[in-house]
């Protein structure tokens, strides 16, 4: 009984601990894929992350994408995206090239559905 008793629990531990090895490398594949997006368009800034207000990576700026907390994004001419968090936040980051951030939205997936695209 007790040999029994001491595999079912095994396969129980084996199974949780599986799905949340998958869960973590599935999470991480996808933002993995999200940052090397770029539109190809071949746009380019002058400006510079320190004329820009509240300045994040465009790595961090994915980051608080997939994080459900974005209201909307605004997308300039000169590559310059305005991220509105749902709580009056505002960040700024320089996509790679013109449109990405659409991109990124659109493959983002559940936590990105909501968010509201501005362009000029």
């Amino acid at each position: 009984f007790r040999r029994v008793l001491f595999r079912s629990v095994m396969k129980k531990y084996v199974v949780i601990i599986s799905f949340f090895i998958l869960l973590g490398c599935v999470g991480k594949q996808n933002l993995d894929g999200l940052y090397k997006i770029n539109s190809g368009k071949g746009w380019e800034t002058d400006v510079k992350p320190s004329q820009l207000q509240n300045y994040i990576e465009w790595k961090d700026a994915i980051n608080l994408l997939a994080s459900n907390k974005v209201e909307s994004v605004m997308q300039g001419h000169n590559l310059v995206v305005r991220i509105f968090l749902k709580n009056g936040e505002m960040f700024s980051t320089i996509e790679p090239d013109i449109d990405t951030i659409f991109l990124v939205i659109e493959q983002c997936g559940a936590p990105c559905e909501n968010i509201m695209l501005i362009t000029e």
